[in-house]
């Protein structure tokens, strides 16, 4: 889940919350941030500008709006510098763990795609770099990688494991049943609480079935949980 506001999003909602107005991103077109000049920086406070052009639809005309876009050297506040990641070969794959675990946004339209080596032991060190184009960034961070779990998002990609059956009525493998569904045992554990010890040993084959039948033919009761 995100805990981030994409770019665009972002933007759109402050000009929203500035202006009494009801903008979705679909109003406008945006332009190419830019980085603002020194005297907007020194009034206003922010390091970028970005033009946003009405569709002719809902909205016309253009406006420039003036915003902060953020470093990329901010992102170590989030991981202290490291990064746990599985085999990989490149920074887009990186954008997905900070994106997974850290609730990010980052895409493709923010990050220079560049190639990542790691060593024998799946850990080494990466540097971002910010699209000039980026909406959301600039700047630049180095994270070191080491060795971590795959993201079963990612590395699964395919859905339909006809491979793997799921085992119910089977004699040889596990009661799938019995595991993912929300039985009570109670009444079974009640019966078979009763059996002394070395029962099995010093019973008779009558006695030690009766006592099995007896407990397994105790009805189970489904849980509902609501």
């Amino acid at each position: 889940m995100s805990l981030y506001v994409a770019p665009k999003q972002s933007i759109i909602s402050a000009a929203n919350t500035q202006n009494g107005t009801t903008l979705t991103t679909a109003d406008v077109a945006f332009g190419v941030p830019n980085a603002a000049p020194s005297d907007v920086v020194t009034t206003t406070g922010k390091n970028s500008q970005v033009r946003l052009t009405g569709n002719g639809t809902t909205w016309s005309g253009t406006v420039v709006v003036n915003y902060n876009r953020l470093n990329l050297a901010d992102i170590t506040t989030l991981t202290s510098g490291t990064l746990k990641v599985a085999a990989l070969t490149s920074t887009m794959e990186v954008l997905n763990y900070l994106n997974y675990f850290y609730g990010m946004v980052l895409t493709s339209d923010d990050i220079v795609d560049e190639p990542v080596t790691l060593n024998g032991s799946g850990a080494g060190t990466v540097t971002l770099h910010a699209k000039a184009g980026s909406l959301g960034w600039i700047g630049e961070v180095t994270l070191n990688l080491v060795k971590g779990d795959a993201i079963v998002d990612y590395a699964v990609t395919d859905l339909s494991l006809s491979g793997i059956n799921y085992p119910t009525n089977q004699s040889t493998k596990g009661q799938a049943p019995l595991v993912l569904y929300p039985y009570d045992y109670t009444a079974q554990f009640s019966v078979l609480n009763t059996i002394a010890k070395n029962y099995m040993v010093g019973g008779t084959s009558d006695t030690v079935a009766t006592g099995l039948r007896d407990a397994i033919n105790v009805p189970i009761t489904n849980v509902n949980y609501k």
